[in-house]
């Protein structure tokens, strides 16, 4: 059956029937809501719904982004915000062009355009949402996307981070962490270290899923949707060891509190130009010293791709010189 939901000055309509996957779709009014929500619901009972828009030969990039989000974006995650924060601006830029007009010069426009007020990596992600969603349409939905809005070169940037603390910085950020009276941001923090685990994923970290005697930590999903075990260190261990076990979560945290609690921390230790995510390069760097085997060192951070792995592994060039004697 149909359900209605205004999302600002516009109606989400959705069609939930047995047998069928779900279908939603923001219109303008509640009359369009109502007229499209009926022609689904007939096809689905006549048995000749389709999801690929065969039918319609040219559909706005509006429509393409709507589609995505009322089926994709569904859920009320961080990410998924972030993601239709993203789709509102491309829609404000480029949502009056349909999947004909749509030409690489378009796009190459809307990049000039964003460059002028954001950095090039916001850009890069802006393009990258864009293309993903045109790809989606085309090969999922089966519409003719212009092949040559693909070739529009993305702006080249460099974003490889090396900001490692020194130890005097580390047990600064340490005291401000604990002056934070959260009890779990200075374990938390001391863990990713151990481990070079993600953000994440050490949230989602509950305890059943830890082998104390094989001294693993298992991650049923991941940033690359791959399950992985993750070996734990005896500094790891030292840390779950100290933790209450009082809930399923070994640390009940959510991002928004850890970001929010880490800018004021390391603000207040007066430390410059260090994410949350530099302890994930400090973590890698530290273990590569141990573990030089690259591919042994990527079944801990868990990268498919080891050329991946460049952007966290970091070496001094003095270290270089004392290991060539």
């Amino acid at each position: 059956m149909a359900s209605f939901a205004q999302r600002g000055n516009k109606i989400l309509a959705r069609v939930n029937i047995k047998g069928y996957p779900p279908q939603g779709k923001v219109f303008a009014s509640k009359a369009e809501a109502e007229d499209w929500a009926t022609t689904i619901e007939t096809a689905m009972k006549e048995g000749t719904f389709s999801e690929a828009p065969v039918a319609a030969d040219v559909i706005s990039v509006a429509d393409l982004i709507d589609r995505h989000v009322a089926k994709y974006l569904t859920a009320p995650v961080q990410k998924n915000k972030i993601a239709k924060w993203r789709y509102g601006l491309i829609k404000r830029y480029l949502g009056h062009y349909n999947n004909k007009t749509l030409t690489k010069t378009v796009i190459a426009e809307f990049r000039d355009k964003r460059l002028l007020t954001c950095k090039a990596s916001s850009v890069v992600r802006d393009m990258d949402a864009l293309h993903g969603i045109l790809k989606k349409a085309k090969r999922d939905w089966g519409l003719k996307i212009n092949e040559d809005v693909f070739e529009v070169m993305k702006p080249i940037f460099y974003n490889k981070r090396d900001r490692r603390l020194t130890p005097a910085e580390l047990d600064a950020l340490y005291r401000s962490l604990d002056e934070c009276r959260n009890p779990y941001m200075v374990p938390i923090t001391k863990f990713a270290l151990a481990t070079a685990m993600r953000r994440g994923e050490i949230i989602s970290l509950r305890w059943d899923r830890i082998d104390f005697e094989r001294r693993t930590a298992y991650l049923p999903i991941t940033k690359n949707g791959r399950p992985r075990l993750v070996p734990l260190s005896s500094a790891a261990i030292e840390i779950l060891n100290g933790m209450a076990r009082d809930d399923e979560r070994v640390f009940p945290i959510t991002e928004h509190v850890i970001d929010s609690t880490w800018r004021r921390a390391v603000r207040r230790a007066g430390i410059e130009d260090f994410h949350y995510h530099d302890l994930r390069h400090m973590s890698l760097s530290a273990m590569s010293k141990k573990i030089p085997n690259v591919i042994e060192l990527s079944r801990i951070s868990g990268h498919v791709n080891i050329s991946m792995l460049d952007r966290y592994y970091h070496t001094t060039p003095e270290e270089l010189a004392l290991k060539l004697g």
